[in-house]
C-alpha cells in the first residue's frame, strides 16, 4: 500500500494522516468490503465499471453500444493520464473477493480530495457507499482535515453527498465543488 498521505498545512507544518490506507467498514453482515491498490491487471474491470455506470448515467440518450464503448475507452485513457500523479491514491473496492468499485483520493493542504468514488450500479443503494464515506469521515474527523470533491449537477451522487453533510461551495466549470468539515 502507498505510504501515508502527506500534505503541507498552513504554517509549513507537514500533515500525515493517522492512516496509511482507508479501511472499509462492514455495513451489514452480507458485506465484507475491502480496499486494495489498483493494479494494471484491473483495466478490464475498470472498463466494465465505467461502461456500466455511464450506461446508467446516459440511459436517457439511447446511445448505440459502439458509441458508449468508444466513450468509455476515451474516458479510461483520460483517467489514466489525469490520475497518474504520484499523490493520487487509487483503490479497488472489493466485496467478498469481487471487484465492485473504485476510490481515488489525493491529499490537499486542508482536506482529502475525493477524485472518484464509483460503484457498479448493481451495488448502489445498498449502503456500501454510505458506509465507506462515513467511515472515512470518522477516520479523518480528529485530524482537522475535511473532504472535498467535484460532482456534476445532474449526477445522483450529488444528493448522496448532501445527505452525508457535504455542502455546495461553488461552481468550478460545469462541476459543483462540495466540501465536508468535521463538526
Amino acid at each position: 500500500m502507498d505510504s501515508p498521505a502527506r500534505a503541507n498545512r498552513p504554517g509549513g507544518e507537514v500533515f500525515s494522516p493517522p492512516f496509511s490506507e482507508i479501511r472499509m467498514p462492514h455495513p451489514s453482515p452480507s458485506y465484507s468490503p475491502t480496499l486494495r491498490p489498483e493494479t494494471p491487471s484491473d483495466q478490464a474491470f475498470l472498463h466494465h465499471l465505467l461502461e456500466e455506470s455511464q450506461r446508467q448515467e446516459l440511459a436517457g440518450l439511447d446511445l448505440p453500444p459502439t458509441l458508449l464503448s468508444s466513450m468509455v475507452k476515451t474516458q479510461l485513457r483520460t483517467d489514466q493520464t489525469a490520475h497518474a500523479a504520484a499523490d493520487h491514491r487509487r483503490h479497488i473496492i472489493e466485496v467478498d473477493g469481487q471487484n465492485v468499485g473504485r476510490l481515488i483520493w489525493r491529499p490537499e493542504p486542508t482536506a482529502l480530495h475525493m477524485v472518484e468514488l464509483r460503484l457498479l450500479p448493481a451495488r448502489c443503494g445498498r449502503g456500501l457507499g454510505t458506509a465507506l464515506l462515513t467511515d472515512l469521515q470518522r477516520q479523518i474527523a480528529d485530524t482537522g482535515l475535511g473532504l472535498c470533491l467535484l460532482v456534476a449537477p445532474f449526477n445522483p451522487a450529488r444528493r448522496f453527498y448532501l445527505r452525508l453533510d457535504f455542502v455546495e461551495i461553488t461552481m468550478e466549470g460545469p462541476m459543483i465543488a462540495m466540501a465536508w468539515r468535521p463538526k
